[in-house]
């Protein structure tokens, strides 16, 4: 399972400071945690979190190794920051930027030669992995071609065939799909109007 935190343009740094110690103090051992930190904050929590098995992501990234590009990141520059991953085509962005998936594409061309793992916020439709040939996802975006594919899909998802794969999925692993039940989930957000913890934790 993983689990993705994006901050945003949030929060100042000392309560980045106590969040991060907060997040990497406790222990999921079956849990890929990933926290996507605003850039100016990626060395110092870098730094605080070494060791921690918390992994670091940028936000998003030129897709330019260098050049006149004020107030850009490279994705070089996010590695030698301390980041393993970057956010790419978040509805923000394109919203806000007016980022095309023609942009995206670049961005993440420019990511993976920097080998960071790249986090898309795109619809995949299709996964093609055929042996001895590179996979295919198939994405709102266009087609994306590599080596070999992790997919992480959510199980509703996987029930609606959102989703198609080729080869299909083997029959038995289908049928534990349609056997699966679901519950309800709900999302909880807790604003205090006092800071209660320890204001010393860091």
């Amino acid at each position: 399972m993983i689990v993705a935190a994006n901050w945003k343009m949030n929060p100042a740094l000392d309560q980045a400071y106590v969040l991060a110690t907060a997040l990497a103090s406790q222990s999921f051992p079956q849990i890929k945690r990933i926290l996507f930190a605003p850039h100016p904050y990626l060395v110092p929590i870098s730094v605080r979190l070494a060791g921690a098995a918390l992994e670091i992501g940028g936000q998003d990234c030129h897709f330019a190794d260098y050049g006149a590009f004020t107030g850009d990141v490279s994705a070089a520059m996010l590695r030698d920051c301390g980041a393993s991953l970057v956010l790419l085509g978040h509805s923000e962005r394109r919203a806000a930027h007016g980022e095309t998936s023609d942009i995206i594409a670049q961005k993440t061309s420019a990511a993976l030669a920097q080998n960071l793992d790249v986090r898309t916020n795109v619809k995949v439709t299709k996964i093609a992995n055929r042996a001895g040939r590179q996979a295919k996802v198939t994405t709102s975006d266009g087609i994306y071609a590599s080596d070999f594919v992790v997919c992480t899909v959510p199980l509703g998802v996987l029930k609606k065939g959102d989703v198609s794969f080729s080869p299909p999925l083997p029959t038995k692993k289908q049928k534990a799909i349609d056997r699966l039940g679901m519950g309800l989930l709900d999302k909880l957000y807790l604003q205090f109007d006092t800071v209660f913890w320890d204001q010393e934790v860091t």
